[in-house]
């Protein structure tokens, strides 16, 4: 795979149309939002790295009529991307991260069809973290090659039912390996979208949203 021209795209066979439509009310891969809402829904992501990204080849943008014409992004992007941050701050060069975001992006549908949107407080139908299904979120362990910083693998690993979830960090790296919390980012970035498209306020009352948290 040529890790210097990487599309953050889905696998549509990964996808049961029927139980998809059933989970969000939206396609995951309709590029509807603009630079300024992928800002807001990718913490850590801003115009230079962006822009910088798309200059090296690193990233293509999802959808752009023409030459001059404003760059259009999809719920993907927004979880490809933020996978890719999460492995930036552990250390992985842009290019690493964006071919490993783009392998692990096709487990987003295993996501949605597992799992259900649950009435917040604000009435907006978001992911929650199910503790009495710890064992079933799925994380997967980045392991790089001895003598070979530039050579990446990854993995499936059983989910740990017993750790903290919530107070611990989506990525952990310990000498060589990483091991990504991959549905609980999902998550995370499916809510920002979901929040984004609310309008960013209570559907009962009309007020700001809380912004506290991302899952």
């Amino acid at each position: 795979m040529d890790v210097d021209r990487v599309i953050i795209s889905v696998d549509r066979a990964s996808l049961s149309d029927d139980k998809h439509s059933m989970a969000l009310d939206f396609d995951i891969e309709e590029c509807c939002f603009l630079q300024g809402d992928l800002l807001k829904m990718v913490p850590g992501l801003s115009v230079g790295t962006l822009q910088n990204w798309i200059a090296r080849g690193v990233i293509k943008v999802d959808k752009k009529p023409h030459k001059h014409a404003k760059a259009y992004w999809s719920a993907i992007s927004v979880a490809g991307f933020r996978i890719m941050i999460e492995l930036i701050k552990v250390g992985l060069k842009p290019s690493q991260a964006a071919t490993i975001a783009e392998e692990l992006i096709q487990e987003i549908g295993s996501f949605i069809e597992r799992f259900e949107r649950r009435p917040t407080d604000t009435g907006v139908l978001e992911y929650g973290i199910e503790g009495e299904r710890m064992g079933e979120y799925r994380r997967f362990r980045i392991y790089r090659k001895p003598g070979d910083p530039d050579e990446y693998t990854f993995y499936e690993i059983p989910a740990d039912p017993e750790g903290d979830y919530i107070n611990r960090a989506l990525v952990v790296q310990a000498y060589v390996t990483i091991v990504i919390e991959l549905d609980i980012l999902f998550a995370a970035a499916l809510n920002s979208v979901i929040r984004l498209r609310a309008g960013g306020v209570d559907v009962r009352t009309g007020d700001p949203l809380d912004k506290k948290g991302d899952a």
